[in-house]
């Protein structure tokens, strides 16, 4: 039963900040540059991508438990 209400928690906090973001306006992503010609930039911007997906992967593997 415990486990039933931390999903049914997870589920209606996903279902909240979605319907949050619906409501919102459309995002402008195109003034987002990366500097690709500096290579410590290239490698920071692959360290920051690596760190996220191991964040989410993290998170998932929290919440699955």
């Amino acid at each position: 039963m415990k486990k039933f209400l931390k999903t049914l928690g997870l589920g209606f906090v996903s279902v909240a900040s979605l319907s949050s973001f619906a409501m919102a306006d459309a995002m402008d992503l195109s003034g987002i540059t990366f500097a690709t010609s500096d290579v410590f930039a290239v490698g920071a911007l692959i360290l920051a991508g690596v760190a996220a997906i191991w964040g989410i992967r993290k998170v998932i593997g929290l919440a699955s438990r």
